[in-house]
């Protein structure tokens, strides 16, 4: 059997890579077509309007129909991430930690360790400069991907929803990749 030359298969390597970013992230993200979500009796409907701060409007199972609003300490525009495939079977974190819903969805983990919170994450701050500087960035942008420099948790109680402290501008977070088990950890175990 032939061996590549390395930097032919690095190439390959690369190439295959790419093609897979750009299958697995269509140009219009699951989410522009769904704008309120349910979950575990709650109703959730994020507003995001440019050059303001974002704004969670909710119903919970307990309220009779009455729509509250909770303010985010993140600015437009957010995105609460979604599965982009189907969510994992097995977390391979936690033993607790428990993935919810579908492709679409609210991408929600459910810890029944911390009181049985339910995590969902919200994207959101234009990134600073020196993330738009990142070589990581870049290359997002270029695939097309709808990215932000903040992210802020919901934590979805039986009878209300809190927001977690905010993630400012620590790293590269895109509607189109979501996030891993570990993050939504953080998020539910202040």
């Amino acid at each position: 059997m032939k061996r590549l030359p390395l930097r032919c298969a690095w190439f390959l390597f690369c190439l295959s890579a790419s093609a897979i970013a750009h299958a697995a992230s269509p140009s219009e993200p699951v989410q522009a077509a769904v704008t309120e979500h349910q979950i575990a009796g709650y109703r959730i409907r994020l507003h995001s309007t440019d050059g303001q701060a974002c704004q969670v409007e909710y119903h919970s199972p307990q309220a009779k129909g009455e729509a509250r609003m909770l303010a985010l300490d993140l600015q437009a525009p957010c995105r609460l991430l979604t599965w982009q495939g189907p969510p994992p079977r097995k977390t391979g974190g936690p033993k607790s930690a428990q993935a919810l819903g579908k492709r679409g969805e609210a991408q929600a983990w459910r810890y029944p360790d911390a009181g049985n919170v339910i995590a969902l994450a919200v994207i959101g701050d234009a990134p600073d400069a020196a993330l738009q500087n990142s070589s990581l960035y870049r290359l997002r942008q270029s695939q097309g991907m709808h990215c932000a420099g903040s992210l802020q948790g919901l934590l979805l109680y039986p009878a209300e929803i809190k927001t977690s402290a905010v993630q400012r501008q620590s790293g590269v977070f895109c509607l189109e990749i979501g996030l891993e088990e570990k993050n939504f950890w953080l998020l539910a175990h202040p």
